[in-house]
């Protein structure tokens, strides 16, 4: 691609490496979400990161499961770790070192445990 303004190029502060670091942001997608009852039953699933999300319903905990998708936690288990600030930072520091892993046990009884 040509750039079609060309005066004062020179005075713009902006590398190559800045632009090709803005563009991976730009390209990145959201993980895919699923419904946590899609998870297979009693499989467990490392949990690589934990985020708040503000939605129209309130603030939700979302997980990343293996760095390919998000899920929702239900309601009882995302309210138990908004209420409580320091367990939500020692679960997302788990889930960082790879150690958090979620289990499916059907209906909608969920495990989490580390290792």
């Amino acid at each position: 691609m040509t750039c079609l303004w060309r005066r004062n190029q020179d005075s713009l502060n902006i590398s190559k490496m800045d632009l090709s670091a803005l563009n991976k942001i730009a390209e990145r997608e959201f993980l895919p979400k699923k419904k946590a009852t899609d998870l297979e039953k009693d499989h467990a699933y490392m949990v690589t990161a934990l985020k708040e999300v503000k939605t129209r319903f309130g603030t939700k905990i979302v997980a990343e499961i293996d760095d390919s998708f998000q899920i929702f936690l239900p309601e009882k288990i995302s309210s138990a770790i908004l209420k409580d600030q320091e367990l939500f930072n020692n679960l997302s520091n788990t889930a960082n070192k790879l150690s958090l892993f979620i289990t499916y046990q059907g209906g909608t009884s969920f495990k989490l445990t580390t290792c």
